[in-house]
Order: C-alpha cells, then sequence, then structure tokens
C-alpha cells in the first residue's frame, strides 16, 4: 500500500491555489467531460483519497481537495471551495463528501446548487443543532490543551479508530499519525468550528435539493449511528440510500473497493438518466 500510495504521489503530486489569502493544495488526475470533486474526511487532505481517485480516473475527471487549516468559519471554507473551483475553470462537478465533510458537501449543495451535479454522502450525518455544543466545546479543548498532549490525545484515537494487523490498516494507522504530528493547532480547532457552525444552521427541509443523491452508510458505524443515519435518509427521502451490512466507518479507507462499486454504478445511472 506505501509503495501505491508513493507512486500516486509522483504521478499526481499535490497542487496548489491561493484563494483570499488562503492556500488551497489540491491534487487532479482522471479524464472524462464530467468531473468528481473529492471532499476528504480524516484530517481534510487531498491525498487521502488516492484510492478513489487510482479507481476512478479512468472514467471521470477528478479532484480532490486540502482544507486551509486557518479558515476559522465554515462560510469561509464553502466560499474559498467556491472560488477554487471557477479559478481552476471548473463549472461543476458531482461531489462526494465523506464523514465530517458529508456536512460541508451539503453546505456547498445549498449555497450554490448549480454547481452540483449529483450528491454522494458517505457515512455522514444531516445538520444537529444539538451537537454544536459538543464541537464547541471540542474547539474550546483543542484551543487550551498543550499541543503535544493534544497530538498524544489523536494518537490513541487514530489506533482505537483502526484496531487490527492487516496491511491496509497498518499504513492508514502510520498514514494518520504522521498527519497528526503536522498539522498545526489551527487545523483542529477551526474544524471544530466548522462542524459547529453547520449543526448550527438548523434541520433543512427534506428533499429541499433537486439534485441526484446516494447515501453510502455502514451497518456497523460506531461514529455515525443508526439514528443519525436514519434522520439523513429521512431528510433526502428522493436519495438511493446503500447500506453496507458488514461495514464500519474505517471502511472508507481500509476497504473502499464496495464503496467505489457503488459511486461508479450511480454516477453511470445518473448519466444515463441524463442522456
Amino acid at each position: 500500500m506505501l509503495s501505491i500510495y508513493h507512486q500516486f504521489l509522483a504521478a499526481y503530486p499535490l497542487q496548489a491555489a491561493t484563494v483570499d489569502g488562503a492556500r488551497w493544495e489540491y491534487i487532479r488526475c482522471g479524464r472524462g467531460s464530467e468531473t468528481l470533486l473529492l471532499l476528504p474526511g480524516g484530517f481534510g487532505a487531498a491525498d487521502t483519497s488516492f484510492r478513489y481517485m487510482l479507481a476512478l480516473k479512468d472514467d471521470f475527471s477528478l479532484i480532490s481537495v486540502s482544507y486551509p487549516p486557518n479558515l476559522a468559519s465554515a462560510a469561509q471554507l464553502v466560499d474559498g471551495l467556491i472560488e477554487l473551483l471557477g479559478k481552476l475553470g471548473i463549472m461543476w462537478a458531482h461531489v462526494l463528501g465523506g464523514s465530517a465533510s458529508g456536512l460541508v458537501a451539503q453546505l456547498l449543495a445549498r449555497r450554490r446548487p448549480d454547481l452540483i451535479g449529483a450528491l454522494i454522502l458517505s457515512h455522514t450525518s444531516a445538520p444537529q443543532p444539538g451537537r454544536a455544543p459538543l464541537a464547541d466545546g471540542a474547539a474550546s479543548l483543542f484551543r487550551a490543551l498543550p499541543l503535544p498532549l493534544l497530538r498524544g490525545c489523536l494518537r490513541l484515537l487514530n489506533r482505537t479508530f483502526l484496531p487490527g494487523s492487516s496491511p491496509e490498516t497498518r499504513f492508514w494507522r502510520g498514514y494518520f499519525a504522521q498527519m497528526i504530528d503536522t498539522l498545526p493547532r489551527a487545523a483542529y480547532v477551526n474544524r471544530m468550528r466548522w462542524l459547529a457552525e453547520i449543526d448550527r444552521t438548523g434541520e433543512w427541509f427534506p428533499d429541499s435539493l433537486p439534485h441526484p443523491i446516494l447515501l453510502i452508510e455502514a451497518e456497523h458505524d460506531a461514529i455515525v449511528g443508526a439514528r443519525a443515519r436514519a434522520a439523513l435518509a429521512r431528510l433526502y427521502p428522493q436519495a438511493r440510500r446503500v447500506t453496507l451490512p458488514a461495514g464500519a466507518h474505517a471502511d472508507t479507507v481500509t476497504q473502499p473497493e464496495a464503496e467505489i462499486a457503488i459511486i461508479r454504478a450511480f454516477l453511470r445511472d445518473v448519466r444515463a438518466d441524463a442522456a
């Protein structure tokens, strides 16, 4: 896995653009008339999506982004993303948002529905106003803890999130551990601020987006529980909903093959319906 990752970065290195003073890093690859924008889960890094990009690059023009750590609000994040797409000549795209980025993807779709082709939400939830104080509290804690202690706590969570000894699991544990040791404090604090801000937007109306929507969920997701998954499905009654019966949250990185196949089939059907 490590060699595949390094080969990917050698073939498709990180690029960067400045938007309103913020440095946005991104990776582009693939071909095709349709663009798929991948919004990263985990710690908001473009290269987290490398296995998805390798699998889908023959079918789509792909762009994956890294979130600038110093953007203090979700509105700044989404506005910067919109401006970045325009700067790169991307007039519209299908959007894949996984985990926490599923909330970012939903906010993007509401702010600029004209930019969105299809919306794919993976292992994520709808905004929950009652959850916002938890994210606010986490932001305050992350700001107050000594940075070595904060990173130590996150490394412990990383090991808990990725148990086991398979080659894939070992790779991702090391990948995220390195990221934990290099990201600045602002990245952690602001991520919690974004989530709190989106949660405080309130509950959106069901069926409020006109786009084709795919919901991918895992039956054994310990982070996005059954109640949150059901609430997301109620928000998008028109969506195609696929449950991975033996899946867990970490499978999006350790075992992405099933999800990639679901995404490919869904976008193929979207293309056929539009023809």
